[in-house]
């Protein structure tokens, strides 16, 4: 009995001894496993479990930064759509402010479907992809739309607002204020240099721990920006001060009101329609930027109209009147003698023409143009665009670069929000067109969260 039962124990830990366990992994093939968790919360806790996870932590991170880096040049971007059901959810909206802390995104303000502004503020959680509205304290800041957000140390900037003081009317600001993490408390900052011209819709980025840069924006009908300010925050005061922009040769200097930006190194990030050049009749789509571009006096109604859409409009002639039309029937009597022969023809003509318009519908080749059918409206994407500011502080200046790829994301919006992370783009909100024929909406506001990040291969490990 004693035999068998040492047998028995050899038999298992003979058995133990052939079983594998995640510690037998390979580090490389570990630290590929790791690029696929987001780099917040989760990845950072894996750290805590050896030190061969922490390692390998730390070479996915490294690998993430550098990829995605590639990738932004390269134009080969991985575009996630996240739509929260449980717990509690943002509202749609556009023209919000928006910033990155400690793998929380915060949002703050923005407009609604119906152009009114917000002044409550939501955390998004990237680890745990989940919505939250924090409980704060002191006075808010009034309702704005289209303003900008930056963390700044232990504080989140807000400059340039816009103030919705009587319906359908929104009034620019320069103003900067100062919202605190430790006391959870709102301030308004004083600056007393040259600032720059009020505006909304544009965007602004952290350079460093001194220094800002505000990019374009819309300071009311057609003043629209492409100017680029830094602001120097210094102990005692802050300053402002105007950036040269110079672009290649050839190029027109792009239009970045409502086209929000986010740094990653010394580039600086922009999604747009169309790579670099925007018309400044493509910003008056939305009722929101209609009101910034178009005078009182200008209604919705008044934009001029090829002919040829004109034509497709006016009322179609009934089925007689069109036989008529063939047939050539008037008052007047024929006067040709072959008359009746004719008229034999033209119906077999038109008997023919009916079917052959009866069969192209019926394969949906052509729509007969009616007032209430309406073409079906084309999908556009965003692409990249890149503004290099590595010259900023030394040189006084920054440079538009060319980039010959594009990168396709989300359906083309206005006035959302883009941050970055080490290894990702996050893009939320926004108001795009409405690419449903049958519906009576022409804008939709937007509460998705687009997330971009590099593509997973195996190469990336070599």
């Amino acid at each position: 009995m004693q035999n068998e039962n040492i047998e028995f124990e050899e038999q298992c830990l003979s058995a133990n001894s052939t079983q594998t366990s995640i510690t037998d992994i390979p580090e490389v093939l570990l630290e590929y496993i790791f690029t696929y968790l987001p780099t917040y919360g989760r990845l950072l806790n894996c750290q805590l479990v050896c030190k061969t996870w922490k390692r390998c932590v730390e070479a996915a991170i490294e690998t993430g930064k550098r990829e995605f880096k590639n990738a932004l040049r390269s134009g080969v971007l991985e575009w996630m759509d996240y739509h929260t059901n449980a717990g509690p959810n943002i509202s749609g909206r556009y023209s919000h402010s928006c910033c990155l802390h400690d793998g929380v995104m915060y949002i703050f303000g923005g407009c609604t479907v119906a152009n009114t502004t917000f002044n409550d503020l939501w955390t998004f959680d990237l680890s745990e992809r989940q919505w939250i509205r924090p409980l704060v304290t002191g006075n808010y800041p009034p309702p704005k739309a289209c303003a900008t957000l930056v963390k700044h140390k232990d504080s989140l900037i807000l400059f340039g607002v816009s103030d919705e003081v009587m319906q359908n009317t929104f009034v620019p600001s320069n103003e900067v204020w100062v919202f605190n993490f430790d006391c959870l408390r709102w301030r308004n900052q004083h600056i007393n240099s040259p600032k720059p011209p009020p505006r909304y819709g544009h965007s602004q980025v952290v350079v460093d721990d001194n220094n800002i840069l505000i990019f374009g924006g819309c300071g009311g009908p057609n003043m629209l920006f492409s100017d680029v300010w830094l602001l120097t925050l210094n102990a005692d005061t802050w300053t402002w001060k105007e950036i040269e922009v110079k672009l290649a040769a050839g190029f027109p200097v792009p239009v970045i009101g409502f086209n929000p930006a986010c740094k990653v190194d010394d580039l600086v990030v922009f999604l747009n329609k169309s790579q670099m050049i925007k018309s400044f009749e493509s910003l008056k789509e939305s009722p929101m930027i209609r009101k910034a571009t178009e005078r009182n006096q200008y209604s919705p109604h008044s934009v001029s109209r090829p002919s040829s859409s004109s034509n497709r409009l006016q009322p179609q002639p009934s089925k007689q009147e069109r036989k008529q039309q063939l047939l050539g029937e008037t008052s007047k009597p024929s006067i040709r003698p072959n008359a009746r022969h004719d008229r034999q023809r033209q119906l077999q003509f038109l008997d023919k023409m009916e079917q052959r318009i009866k069969e192209l519908k019926s394969s949906n080749a052509i729509m007969l143009p009616t007032v209430r059918q309406q073409p079906q409206r084309s999908k556009e994407f965003m692409s990249v665009c890149i503004l290099d500011i590595k010259e900023v502080l030394t040189g006084g200046y920054v440079r538009w670069l060319t980039h010959e790829k594009q990168t396709n994301g989300p359906q083309e919006k206005k006035l959302y929000s883009l941050v970055p992370t080490s290894s990702e783009l996050v893009m939320f909100g926004g108001i795009q067109k409405n690419n449903d024929a049958d519906s009576q909406t022409t804008d939709v506001v937007s509460n998705t969260v687009h997330i971009a990040s590099f593509r997973r291969t195996a190469e990336i490990m070599q």
